[in-house]
C-alpha cells in the first residue's frame, strides 16, 4: 500500500543517472545514507509527524542495510546495541541512521527489472498509514468432521482495511 504512493524516490547511485522507475534501476544504483538523509528532509518539509520522537520509521531488507552498514564516514550507520539497551525500541529495529530508525525486514516488496531486484525501501511517518477496522479478527471454530474426533475446521474473519492516510507522510 504504502509503496504505491506519488512520493517515490530512487537512488542516485554511482551510475550517474537517475532512475525514474524501477525497470530503470541499474545492479549498481544501492541505497546509500544520502537517500535516507533526502527521505527525512522530504518528511520534515512536509511536515510529516516521526513516528518515535524525532525519528522517522525506515523499513529496509536485509542487503540494503548490508549496503548502508558498508559505507564509511560520519552520519553513518549506528547500532541500537551500542547506545541502548539490547532490547530494540520497536521490533526488528537495528540500528539509526540520519533521522531514522532502521527496522530490517525480508518483508520489504521488490520488483524484477530482469537484471536485478530492486527492494523498495519505505520510510515513513507516523500518519502514512491507516486501518480500518468494522470488526475485531475472530476465530471460527467448526464442527468435528471425523468419527475419532480428531479433525476440526479452524478459520479466521476480518472486517477491515488498510490504506495510505497521508501522502506527505
Amino acid at each position: 500500500v504504502l509503496c504505491a504512493g506519488t512520493q517515490v524516490v530512487y537512488s542516485n547511485g554511482p551510475s550517474g543517472t537517475t532512475p525514474t522507475s524501477s525497470a530503470t534501476v541499474l545492479p549498481v544504483d544501492t541505497i546509500t545514507t544520502a537517500d535516507i538523509r533526502n527521505a527525512v528532509v522530504t518528511l520534515r518539509t512536509n511536515k510529516a509527524l516521526p513516528r518515535i520522537g524525532e525519528l522517522y520509521a525506515a523499513y529496509l531488507h536485509p542487503r540494503q542495510t548490508a549496503d548502508l552498514r558498508a559505507e564509511t564516514g560520519t552520519g553513518g550507520f549506528q547500532e541500537l546495541s551500542k547506545y541502548v539497551d539490547r532490547t530494540p525500541f520497536v521490533a526488528g529495529a537495528v540500528g539509526v541512521i540520519e533521522g531514522a530508525f532502521v527496522v530490517e525486514t525480508p518483508r520489504v516488496p521488490f520488483a524484477s527489472n530482469g537484471t536485478t531486484n530492486v527492494y523498495k525501501a519505505v520510510v515513513a511517518g507516523r500518519e502514512a498509514l491507516a486501518e480500518a477496522m468494522g470488526q475485531d479478527v475472530s476465530t471460527v471454530i467448526g464442527p468435528q468432521i471425523d468419527a475419532l474426533r480428531r479433525f476440526h475446521t479452524i478459520g479466521w474473519y476480518y472486517f477491515g482495511g488498510f490504506a495510505r492516510l497521508r501522502e506527505a507522510a
